[in-house]
């Protein structure tokens, strides 16, 4: 069997299938790859459907981790139907949100569980020493290679072997085993009862994330395969690692029976810094969530919103380890942009946030920010909370030209077919964005954050209006 990518509620323009493309055929060829080697490593169990299990940086209130998600389980279920699937998240009420009926799996906590008291003290003592590392750093001028110190990376990583130790004990166990009395027994319990791991994608395995994800993710994968499960990754950015990390995420690496890679650079320089890569486990995947389809569905609301709105311009901004002073930049020019861009144009703007809740530092309010700042903000409208990331795709799919910082807001941008003005904030999301941007040609601008002025990005957007209008893009 094959798997195969799902389709939209509707066939989709001849610009958004000229945007998906380049990197459908990618993603084609990966699901190809992926489905030949679960079925040669799972074979069907008898009496009951396949178990795979799926672990990721879920539940951390973003949509793009949740939309891979999405996308990888319509793929599993198009390889095999009947297809059991095990979501290992860390907040499951947050994912359990996103998925919705009737497609909810089975949600377990994985080893990072917000939920225990232990797990927020050790989560806010990492944050603590990150915070009194950065400044110390600043301080003392020192170049900043990783989030935080190296404390809470070796308290993490003590964790992350210790589940591995409890694995190995249950593996080697002859007689029958009894009730799990901790939580990683609990887990290591999880783990046993599935037939192979797969590992979504992101750009979490670096070390500007926090510890805990990175170690204890690591922890549970390496349990998996020491219980005998095999394990396989998808979409994966690696690096910028320091050598500690380097090495952590190699020792685990090296193991996975399949890794794909949503960069062809970067991550297969770190590969090769490991001494690990090798062309035919490590291969061209793009990103998990390409093959999610844009719908609304059977929202009025969002087919009122669109229709109100007419031909508009989409946006989208998010916090990040910016000083206040390049926030300050970028939301100046961007405000002025899309000022410029409604006084030539009288279109409207969609401000489309990719978190959700009303938490200080979300997309929506930074996205509020923005429109306090504009001389047209009557015209901008913000998108509703808590929509699918279908549905988020589906506004996105709609506008003339996307202005955006995330990763995946580009992803559901280009993926449609619309063109859009990426802002890089750091070289870590150089990485990021220019593995997408380099899949499909023409479709997205990268301009770095000090780079970002009015001019040069009402450039880019009238660029990519004009282009959507003659029918050129792509």
């Amino acid at each position: 069997m094959s798997m195969q990518s799902q389709r939209e509620d509707a066939a989709p323009s001849a610009r958004v299938q000229a945007g998906r493309k380049p990197r459908d055929a990618a993603r084609t060829r990966w699901q190809r790859r992926l489905g030949e080697e679960l079925e040669r490593s799972v074979p069907a169990p008898k009496g009951r459907s396949r178990r795979i299990g799926i672990i990721g940086a879920l539940g951390a209130h973003d949509v793009g981790d949740e939309a891979m998600l999405l996308a990888v389980m319509g793929e599993l279920r198009a390889w095999d139907p009947s297809v059991e699937i095990r979501v290992f998240s860390m907040r499951p009420t947050v994912t359990a949100e996103y998925l919705g009926a009737p497609a909810l799996p089975e949600l377990h906590v994985w080893a990072f569980d917000r939920s225990r008291f232990a797990s927020l003290a050790l989560v806010a003592l990492d944050r603590i020493e990150t915070r009194l590392t950065a400044l110390l750093r600043r301080v003392v001028r020192l170049r900043e290679e990783q989030s935080g110190g190296w404390l809470m990376r070796v308290v993490f990583r003590r964790l992350a072997k210790r589940l591995e130790r409890i694995a190995e004990r249950h593996k080697a166990s002859t007689s029958p085993v009894g009730a799990p009395r901790t939580f990683l027994e609990r887990h290591v319990e999880d783990l046993a009862a599935l037939d192979a791991m797969l590992v979504l994608g992101g750009g979490y395995l670096n070390s500007w994330h926090v510890k805990a994800r990175t170690f204890l993710f690591l922890g549970t994968t390496r349990a998996a395969m020491t219980l005998g499960k095999p394990v396989f990754a998808g979409g994966l950015n690696l690096g910028p690692y320091n050598d500690l990390d380097r090495r952590c995420v190699a020792e685990v690496l090296r193991d996975f029976r399949l890794v794909g890679l949503r960069d062809q650079c970067e991550s297969i320089r770190e590969l090769k810094a490991m001494g690990i890569f090798d062309p035919t486990r490590h291969l061209f995947s793009s990103d998990d969530a390409v093959s999610l389809p844009a719908s609304s569905m059977g929202a009025p609301e969002l087919e009122s919103i669109v229709g109100e709105l007419g031909e508009y311009v989409s946006v989208q901004l998010h916090y990040w380890r910016m000083p206040a002073s390049e926030l300050e930049h970028l939301l100046g020019a961007v405000a002025e942009t899309l000022d410029r861009v409604v006084d030539a144009r009288r279109c409207s703007v969609l401000m489309i946030p990719m978190t959700f809740g009303e938490r200080a530092r979300s997309d929506r309010a930074l996205l509020q920010e923005l429109q306090e700042r504009s001389r047209n903000a009557s015209r901008f409208v913000m998108a509703p909370d808590h929509l699918k990331p279908q549905q988020l795709k589906f506004l996105f799919s709609r506008a003339r030209a996307s202005i955006v910082s995330r990763h995946h807001a580009m992803v559901f941008s280009i993926t449609s077919g619309v063109p859009c003005a990426a802002i890089v904030l750091d070289p870590y999301y150089h990485m990021k964005l220019k593995g997408v941007a380099d899949d499909y040609p023409g479709m997205a601008t990268l301009i770095a954050v000090d780079a970002a002025t009015a001019p040069a990005l009402a450039a880019i957007v009238e660029c990519a209006l004009a282009a959507a209008e003659s029918g050129s893009v792509a």
